[in-house]
């Protein structure tokens, strides 16, 4: 539930992001879990749907 929420407030930072064209941003985050599975994530192969939309919005900003 905690990692689902952490998620969360990636995609709103990056929704974020998008809206308000940021360049140069640096995401941060302590919670090792929550990066491991956005960076092993293959579009193909999740049926995570938040790290789907994560990995969408990331291609979007640009980082």
């Amino acid at each position: 539930l905690i990692f689902n929420a952490e998620l969360w407030g990636i995609i709103d930072g990056l929704v974020l992001i998008q809206n308000r064209h940021y360049d140069g941003v640096l995401i941060q985050t302590n919670n090792l879990e929550m990066i491991k599975a956005i960076q092993d994530f293959s579009l193909s192969s999740s049926n995570s749907a938040i790290i789907r939309r994560i990995h969408h919005l990331l291609l979007n900003v640009g980082l």
